[in-house]
């Protein structure tokens, strides 16, 4: 893999404009295999949330684009709106291979996101307006927001021509605000430009019904960084540094957390068709209304294996009839009422060595431990609200090291949970 820095970016994008852009087959095949390195060395140490890890992200922004961040200012794009009024799709394209991997992602979303019929859906950055378009054609009453009034016109001169439900909006991700309440809000190529997707998460989150989720597909989730940072592939790198567009991605772990911290229970699968990518349904928790043990320290008991088993994502462990056995990474939802609680744990080892074991809380390192002993109390500080507590461990065999049947790779044994307040 060749990489390329900041004195090489002039050179760069004349290189990829002669040869068509950033979207032609020979500037794709131009910058196969390379990687920007950054001159700015970012401390993924740092809480992802904080300011201080923001702070590091813009100066790498400023870095490759040579500018301060203005989102309202760089954030638009001259077209042809007549042109894109007339087309036979939003973005005036005639090759269906160019319209089929949208088509795809959004049929797919659609399918997991299982809307209600006559479903009102808040598109943010909405841009050319397909993504409306698409949800309209399904019978969903759509608001479309965008940055770049110019995405407006189109999208609402569109709307008359083909008499779909949608109303169109300019307005950011910080900012738009609406007295309606949506069944969904759904991000499609978008939420990755957000600087802190946390803040525009739990905002939004707030103009749902009840019922209501936050959708996303065609977003970057990657592992890059260890939480998140500017992309570093040419492309990204192209449009930072040519457009100063904001051009950001993020680890699983991390985005997952995003959601989780605005209370949502999340659901991100990765299609098994390559051009779908990773599909996100979050949705409020069937019971974050009703008063819970995590949610009501003083009522856990300790020991509770049952409460262990409350909190555990099922897909992430396997279950046994008294104990939660751990994958290579596992998590608990845990609700906090309080800052200042701790959950502690009952942890068994029945491995002959020592297990290695991260504790994570909304993809933020906690602790570092190792598990010598056959039995472990782990304690972990939770925050008010939403805490999704991953651990992060070696896995063994016991076929292989007790000589027994089991042939699953497994790390730790969880018997009991309870919390302290």
């Amino acid at each position: 893999m060749s990489t390329f820095s900041k004195a090489d970016l002039p050179a760069f994008i004349a290189k990829v404009d002669a040869l068509g852009g950033p979207s032609s087959a020979k500037a794709m095949e131009y910058w196969q295999g390379m990687r920007y390195r950054p001159q700015m060395k970012v401390n993924e140490d740092l809480d992802p949330f904080s300011e201080a890890y923001v702070d590091q992200q813009l100066a790498l922004y400023h870095e490759i684009s040579g500018r301060a961040i203005d989102q309202e200012a760089n954030e638009q794009s001259d077209f042809n709106v007549d042109h894109h009024v007339a087309g036979a799709n939003a973005y005036a394209m005639t090759n269906p291979n160019s319209m089929v991997r949208h088509y795809l992602r959004l049929s797919h979303l659609i399918a997991v996101a299982d809307l209600p019929a006559n479903a009102k859906v808040l598109d943010m950055g909405a841009g050319w307006g397909m993504s409306s378009e698409f949800f309209a054609t399904l019978g969903c009453r759509v608001t479309s927001v965008d940055i770049n009034p110019s995405f407006v016109e189109l999208i609402r001169r569109r709307q008359l021509r083909h008499g779909l439900p949608i109303v169109a909006a300019q307005g950011t991700f910080d900012e738009f605000l609406s007295e309606d309440r949506f069944d969904a809000v759904l991000f499609y190529e978008c939420l990755h430009h957000a600087i802190r997707p946390w803040t525009v998460i739990e905002r939004l989150g707030k103009m749902l019904k009840p019922d209501g989720a936050i959708i996303f597909a065609g977003e970057p989730i990657n592992n890059m960084w260890r939480h998140w940072g500017l992309r570093n592939d040419p492309k990204s790198i192209y449009c930072i540094a040519k457009m100063g567009w904001f051009e950001s991605g993020w680890s699983e772990a991390f985005i997952t957390a995003c959601l989780q911290r605005t209370g949502l229970s999340v659901k991100i699968e990765a299609s098994a068709v390559p051009t779908v990518g990773h599909l996100c349904v979050a949705r409020a928790r069937p019971n974050a209304t009703r008063p819970a043990a995590a949610a009501q320290p003083s009522s856990a008991q300790p020991g509770s294996f049952d409460l262990a088993r409350s909190y555990a994502r099922g897909d992430e462990w396997f279950m046994g009839p008294q104990h939660l056995i751990a994958k290579e990474r596992s998590t608990l939802d845990v609700q906090s009422a309080t800052a200042g609680a701790t959950l502690v744990l009952g942890v068994e080892n029945y491995r002959r060595t020592s297990i290695k074991l991260r504790v994570e809380r909304n993809g933020t390192t906690v602790q570092t431990l190792a598990l010598t002993d056959r039995k472990t109390e782990v304690r972990v500080p939770l925050m008010a609200g939403a805490n999704a507590i991953c651990f992060v461990s070696d896995t063994w065999v016991p076929k292989l090291e007790l000589g027994n049947a089991d042939t699953r790779a497994i790390s730790f044994h969880l018997a009991a949970a309870h919390i302290e307040p």
